[in-house]
């Protein structure tokens, strides 16, 4: 593994990596989905090896510790990518499991506004909305006349809820 003090540079080699589009070279980023005293440079590999060369079902395990949070991501970098990197994932993959922890992160009125309104977002990727489409969630959720109401009943209607 390439550390910070070895390459100041880390982060754009493995932004660069992940451009590529080849996951050939996922044995060099695979180890920064640890704890690598650089949470950034962990929410990245995430986005690489999840995202950009779509392996989250090989990293589903991650991705759900992630969800839950890490001790190491004080500042929530990891867990902010993971949550936009399911919300991707489930757009052509069903699982029932990470949609439930993604609407159980939205709907938690303790969460900060920042991780409510990525989830959000998420549950609207998740089914199909259109970036463009998406209207951002504002800081307050719960007073928001904007966030919809449809793409939550869709939701729920999957996850087997009954409509608030």
């Amino acid at each position: 593994m390439i550390t910070s003090g070895q390459d100041e540079n880390l982060h754009t080699l493995i932004q660069s990596l992940g451009r590529e589009g080849s996951p050939k070279y996922r044995k060099i980023v695979e180890p920064y989905l640890d704890d690598v005293g650089d949470p950034q440079l962990s929410a990245l590999a995430v986005q690489v090896l999840c995202w950009s060369w779509g392996l989250a079902s090989e990293y589903r395990s991650e991705l759900v510790c992630f969800l839950h949070g890490v001790d190491w991501d004080a500042e929530g970098y990891v867990r902010l990518q993971t949550i936009s990197t399911v919300g991707e994932y489930l757009r052509e993959n069903p699982d029932i499991e990470l949609l439930q922890m993604i609407y159980s992160i939205f709907s938690n009125n303790r969460e900060r506004p920042l991780i409510r309104g990525a989830a959000y977002t998420a549950l609207c990727r998740s089914e199909k909305i259109e970036w463009k489409d998406i209207v951002p969630a504002p800081g307050q959720i719960d007073s928001s006349t904007e966030i919809s109401r449809e793409i939550l009943e869709r939701v729920e209607r999957k996850l087997g809820r009954r409509f608030h």
